[in-house]
């Protein structure tokens, strides 16, 4: 064992962007960044792994947002709605609680176009494909009841279990799946890796006493910052004024000022915020306006 005379690094813990492609990434999968420095990074990251980043590795420079080309903000909202619609017009609804997540299937606008039958076990069937993937795509964990539509044919159920246990063999998470009980409810299990993704991206309303959910001022503060920037894009314009809510201004003064900051000074742009007047139910809507 060598000993050093002074204290030195001996291990230091990757960057975000290095961190998430390390966990998610497969082949077959793209990846796309428009900041140089990340891609330079992956770059050597994926050099040093012996991969040829030259067919997945992007570096974007189109005009406008790389979030909007890809409907990202979008699809950020959607996956914390408590509501997923199925192509054929049911429905999924997703409800965490502290011991673990309901998941309770609808027919809703489905009808069909032949038995009763046919149509609970075709809304099933969708309803447990889009199961496994919001699984990994809001990361939850732990206990998981699924309220399937009620099947009195075992074959029925059986191919139901069968289609989550197939949906599931590519996910990256331990998962264990336990047959339909008496009640009607599959209980299953998957494997912790972190916080689930409503946790990460929202925060416990100081308006509701923590009865519900709203973005969290990181969330909020990037989003305000995109918001700058296709604001400028579209309209050009050299003074930028915000009407913000005082809670959000103060937090984006403290920890994400720079940010804007830098964003001034690389647009020539001047970001002028004001404090907004908003009622308590406005809340939550409206936690800053543009113009």
């Amino acid at each position: 064992i060598n000993l050093a005379s002074e204290p030195k690094l001996i291990y230091s813990a990757p960057n975000a962007h290095i961190k998430v492609v390390r966990d998610i990434f497969t082949e077959g999968m793209d990846v796309e960044t428009d900041s140089p420095t990340v891609y330079n990074d992956l770059k050597s990251f994926f050099s040093a792994l012996d991969f040829n980043q030259k067919n997945f590795l992007k570096l974007y420079s189109d005009q406008g947002l790389l979030f909007d080309k890809h409907n990202i903000e979008t699809q950020i909202n959607d996956a914390l709605k408590p509501k997923v619609w199925l192509p054929s017009g049911g429905y999924l609804v997703i409800d965490h609680t502290e011991a673990l997540c309901a998941f309770d299937i609808n027919t809703g606008k489905f009808t069909g176009n032949g038995s009763v039958r046919d149509t609970i076990l075709h809304t099933n069937l969708e309803a447990a494909k889009e199961i496994a993937a919001q699984l990994r795509l809001r990361n939850i964990g732990g206990i998981v009841v699924i309220d399937f539509i009620d099947m009195e044919a075992p074959d029925d159920q059986e191919k139901v279990v069968e289609r989550l246990i197939a949906e599931l063999a590519n996910d990256r998470a331990r998962t264990n799946v336990l047959s339909i009980s008496e009640l009607g409810l599959l209980q299953m299990t998957r494997k912790r890796t972190s916080d689930p993704l409503i946790t990460m991206m929202s925060q416990n309303c100081q308006h509701c006493f923590g009865e519900g959910l709203v973005k969290s001022y990181p969330s909020l503060a990037s989003e305000l910052f995109r918001t700058v920037q296709r604001y400028h894009s579209e309209y050009k314009a050299k003074k930028i004024t915000v009407q913000i809510r005082d809670d959000l201004l103060k937090w984006i003064n403290k920890n994400f000022l720079h940010h804007f900051e830098e964003l001034e000074q690389e647009l020539g742009i001047k970001v002028i915020y004001n404090v907004a007047s908003l009622k308590s139910e406005d809340l939550g809507s409206k936690e800053y306006s543009i113009s």
